[in-house]
């Protein structure tokens, strides 16, 4: 028996026919997360000057980092009104080990958007 709160969803099967697939509770509320519009990664004031000459790769690295953290942090943190974002504050190569392995450094600031910016900042 299928549970009242149970959706059914479309998913494809190796013939081609089309079956139903039924998500439970959680499932569905996971869903719903997955499908929030959150805010994207920022990059900090201090590091806007120098974010043109960082390499695309690792500003696309920076803000993946950024954007999944806020993702992230909205879903353990599911406070109704509360939004928390992530902020870049600098994006350094400490070590290049052999052909295509770096190791990087992205420090982020993570917080609710409605606090003050100036609690966690340096003057």
């Amino acid at each position: 028996m299928r549970s009242p709160r149970a959706k059914r969803t479309n998913t494809m099967k190796y013939d081609s026919k089309m079956k139903k697939r039924k998500l439970s509770r959680s499932a569905s509320i996971i869903e719903q997360m997955e499908s929030r519009i959150l805010p994207k990664g920022r990059i900090d004031d201090r590091l806007r000057e120098k974010w043109p000459t960082i390499s695309q790769i690792l500003q696309n690295f920076a803000m993946t980092c950024a954007t999944n953290c806020t993702r992230y942090l909205n879903n353990i943190h599911d406070e109704k009104d509360k939004v928390w974002k992530c902020t870049i504050l600098e994006v350094n190569v400490v070590k290049n080990y052999h052909m295509q392995t770096d190791h990087i450094v992205v420090d982020l600031l993570c917080r609710p958007e409605e606090e003050k910016e100036t609690k966690f900042t340096e003057p």
